[in-house]
């Protein structure tokens, strides 16, 4: 079970694409509760399942690019991608464009 700070950190990250450097851009599934530490759970471009401990760093991309570009993104990998990742919503968008 997850500590509240870290299911508050599950619920924010979840279905968002990352950078888990350095393997690369990722698909973020959550967060696992392992026996000893916490885990992401990813999904990476080529297909490969991994998880990182949460120790490390984890950067949401949605949080480095502007919306639309992030949009992009996210419309690529869905394309390419059997599982989805979470498609943002237009209104956010709308405020964050200059």
């Amino acid at each position: 079970m997850l500590s509240p700070e870290f299911q508050a950190l599950h619920e924010k990250i979840k279905g968002k694409l990352v950078l888990d450097f350095p393997h690369g851009i990722a698909l973020c599934r959550g967060i696992i509760d392992g026996q000893d530490d916490y885990y992401y759970d990813l999904l990476y471009w080529n297909g490969d399942k991994g998880s990182v401990s949460c120790v490390g760093w984890m950067y949401d991309l949605s949080e480095y690019f502007p919306a639309e570009r992030y949009a992009y993104m996210v419309e690529i990998w869905n394309l390419n991608i059997e599982e989805q990742a979470d498609v943002p919503n237009k209104e956010s968008q709308a405020k964050e464009a200059p």
